[in-house]
């Protein structure tokens, strides 16, 4: 039996890439939840929940835990860059949250939150905030990514070809 030993692809971790939602691309008002289980919540890079962000942040978003736990919104302005909305409370590693984000370009409102599913001593993990941003842009490709994601200024990874990767995939449970 001969081997083959050309190089092959690598794709690591598990992602949902959802080539063609033209009512997501269109929309301009949204909400989106989702129950988040972080498992590596200090992994240096930042991890992307969701992402319809085109990558000159000129339209879309994207939820995203950063390099330091704390989860951020980012989200489309007309002309770009894109702009962001950042919980000060960090996400507890190892437990579910919902995380939930809303835009509504016409008010030009960005809304984030963030709780534990289960109670927690003290009510750790748990933030809700909102900006208003007049250039929030929410058109973007059809284009949507679960569990990884562009984000403008980060490297790409080959994950999918000219699509993000290892450099910012997420870590963890997503429902």
């Amino acid at each position: 039996a001969e081997v083959s030993t050309s190089p092959q692809p690598v794709h690591p971790g598990s992602y949902l890439h959802v080539p063609d939602c033209p009512p997501l691309a269109a929309a301009r008002a949204l909400t989106a939840s989702l129950y988040v289980l972080p498992t590596r919540l200090q992994a240096g890079h930042p991890q992307v929940l969701m992402s319809t962000l085109r990558p000159a942040g000129d339209g879309g978003f994207a939820l995203v835990i950063g390099p330091d736990g704390h989860l951020a919104a980012w989200f489309g302005r007309a002309g770009g860059p894109a702009g962001q909305l950042g919980s000060p409370v960090p996400l507890l590693e190892r437990y579910w949250h919902v995380v939930t984000v809303t835009l509504e370009e016409a008010g030009g409102r960005v809304t984030l939150a963030h709780a534990p599913v289960a109670p927690v001593p003290g009510g750790a993990g748990t933030w809700h905030g909102s900006a208003r941003e007049p250039a929030l842009h929410l058109a973007s490709a059809p284009a949507v990514l679960i569990g990884a994601g562009a984000l403008p200024g980060q490297p790409a990874a080959a994950r999918l070809p000219g699509q993000p990767g290892a450099a910012t995939g997420f870590n963890g449970k997503l429902e």
